[in-house]
């Protein structure tokens, strides 16, 4: 299959340094705004075990990341955090460029939330550690729409989650692909015969053929 082509977002100005928090801590509106404002030392973001938190806050923060370019960290654990929120931080995926860690944990993310954050990781290039433990053990149809996604998605290295499936076999699969592309990458060694991208570029220019992709489907 081929990606529906996602529409480029104009990435936010860089915004210098960051202003004193209001508070002992950071808040969610000042997350927010800085993120928007794409400040340059702004790059970790820890809301997590907050005793009261707008769901409205976190989808703000997932769409001010779209465009943000040094926040590289972003931990929302035990927050409660609903599917909206998932399907905010899955489009957020497709268009930021900067987020390696994104930490889901101990939240309320059932099987459609997790679909649409694996949706966002197709289109992904920057992202490494996706921590998902004690969310809702997602179903066979999110499952499938991740799998697909590592056809496209050669960065990520790590899901931290519990998974019960036959089809994490298939995603472990993938995520070691992964994470022997950055070896070969870091060795300055080809990585064509790995690359699913590769594949399907090389195809792409012979005009189609059959064939896979190095047998690296599901199971």
């Amino acid at each position: 299959g081929e990606l529906v082509p996602r529409q480029q977002k104009p990435k936010a100005a860089a915004g210098g340094a960051h202003p004193p928090m209001a508070g002992k801590r950071l808040r969610a509106k000042e997350a927010v705004e800085w993120a928007k404002a794409n400040y340059d030392d702004f790059v970790k973001i820890d809301l997590s075990n907050r005793a009261v938190f707008n769901m409205a806050d976190a989808v703000a923060l997932a769409q001010a990341l779209e465009t943000n370019t040094h926040v590289e960290e972003v931990h929302l654990e035990g927050l409660n955090l609903i599917n909206m929120v998932a399907v905010a931080f899955g489009e957020m995926l497709k268009h930021n460029e900067s987020v390696k860690v994104l930490n889901l944990e101990n939240n309320k993310i059932t099987n459609d939330g997790i679909a649409a954050i694996a949706e966002g990781l197709a289109y992904n290039d920057t992202l490494e550690q996706l921590t998902l433990f004690k969310n809702k053990e997602p179903g066979q149809s999110a499952l499938e729409v991740l799998v697909l996604a590592l056809d496209f998605n050669t960065r990520l290295l790590n899901i931290n989650w519990r998974l019960t499936s036959r089809q994490s076999f298939a995603i472990n699969k993938k995520l070691i692909r992964n994470k022997e592309l950055l070896r070969l990458k870091k060795a300055g060694r080809d990585t064509s015969h790995l690359d699913p991208n590769a594949h399907r570029a090389a195809r792409s220019g012979d005009g189609g053929g059959s064939g896979d992709e190095g047998g690296d489907g599901g199971d």
